[in-house]
């Protein structure tokens, strides 16, 4: 039987990044020994099964539907960072609100935006946010990508509260991870995280340490360091105006996990957790993101 995970500290004073200042250039791990040679590589992934036939209805060419999701810019973080609210850290509303963007929003600035300080303009910007937010997919016109989104004064305003009121307590169990090859349980969702993030998905995983606290973060992407696979992750806690390439990641090293944030020392991962509603939302960015495509390439003329 499952055991219910009760996460009630994981997004507290430890969301608050009480260490604020000038942002120094991304340095590499510090102490200079190499990242962990003993980990068990990657689990070998079975062959490739043979190819689907040739895709001719909407619902098959549609059927992979995250890898139609929106694609990775950089900019792919709110312009403004984790804040508290009522002195508590607000990281899981803030990571929430920045996966359903980057998974549902599709930006467009091949034309001018209209004027926000217009209330028409600014109720039909308003209502794709809240659409987004709701689980479907939306183009937004006008911008490039979610950090220039987010700049919008009334979209911030909009956004900070969506955050403030996302509560930071919540119960879940442990997702189902499909790699259970160790026996240490953090190796095996690194190993996951790996894995969905091939898949698509920009997994929220909750993590404590002792620099970093009770934490939320978002993994983007998969780069390697020394051959070793990283996990790039994006902190609530930073926002560095300037593209993001992996200078914040996750690794391996002696069986175990550490977080390694770009302007920080390294700080080892006491707690490393995907939990089941991750799972649910990755069910209803597929279904959103299905709909969306099985509509807009038909239109399109790209499948029938």
């Amino acid at each position: 039987m499952n055991k219910l995970l009760i996460i009630a500290l994981l997004f507290l004073t430890g969301c608050l990044d009480k260490n604020k200042g000038k942002k120094s250039s991304p340095t590499p791990i510090e102490d200079g020994r190499e990242l962990d040679t003993t980990t068990p590589t990657t689990p070998v992934e079975p062959a490739p099964t043979e190819p689907l036939p040739e895709l001719k209805t909407c619902e098959l060419y549609c059927y992979d539907s995250l890898s139609f999701r929106p694609l990775i810019t950089g900019y792919d973080y709110l312009s403004f960072e984790n804040f508290g609210y009522r002195g508590i850290g607000r990281c899981r509303g803030h990571a929430l609100v920045t996966q359903k963007f980057n998974m549902l929003a599709n930006f467009d600035d091949s034309s001018a935006a209209c004027d926000l300080s217009e209330d028409s303009c600014w109720q039909d910007v308003l209502s794709q946010i809240k659409l987004v937010l709701s689980y479907q997919v939306q183009t937004i016109k006008g911008y490039k990508d979610l950090y220039d989104f987010s700049q919008q004064k009334r979209v911030k305003t909009y956004l900070r509260s969506i955050v403030a009121g996302t509560s930071h307590r919540y119960q879940a169990i442990d997702s189902k991870l499909q790699i259970r090859h160790y026996a240490n349980q953090k190796l095996n969702t690194f190993y996951d995280l790996i894995r969905r993030v091939n898949l698509n998905h920009q997994p929220y995983v909750g993590v404590v340490g002792k620099l970093t606290g009770a934490h939320a973060l978002l993994i983007y992407d998969v780069e390697s360091i020394q051959g070793k696979k990283i996990l790039c992750a994006r902190d609530p806690n930073i926002v560095l105006d300037y593209p993001e390439e992996c200078e914040t990641y996750i690794f391996i090293r002696d069986q175990k996990i550490y977080y390694r944030r770009y302007d920080r020392k390294i700080d080892e991962l006491a707690m490393f957790k995907i939990t089941s509603d991750e799972d649910q939302r990755v069910k209803l960015y597929e279904n959103a993101l299905r709909t969306w495509c099985i509509e807009s390439s038909k239109a399109d003329g790209l499948c029938k």
